[in-house]
């Protein structure tokens, strides 16, 4: 079974590894997540003001070395 990604490549679905990764709301360095579901399909984000602003993205590869890379989404956090 094979995912088709937005810009055409494919990838298999079975054999896939992910990994979270974020941005600091000040910067464009993207860094591997440590936190829990760092490396699954879901990650659990504990949502404190020093966060607001983060960006977050899921880099999805497969056993055949293709790599996928989610759009980012930025947390918003509100008191």
């Amino acid at each position: 079974e094979m995912l088709r990604s937005l810009v055409g490549s494919e990838m298999c679905i079975r054999d896939r590894t992910y990994q979270w990764e974020y941005c600091n709301a000040s910067s464009n360095k993207w860094r591997t997540s440590s936190m829990e579901g760092n490396q699954t399909d879901t990650i659990k984000v504990e949502a404190g003001s020093w966060r607001n602003g983060q960006k977050y993205r899921c880099v999805i590869k497969d056993a055949e070395g293709n790599t996928l890379t989610s759009n980012a989404a930025t947390l918003t956090v509100t008191q």
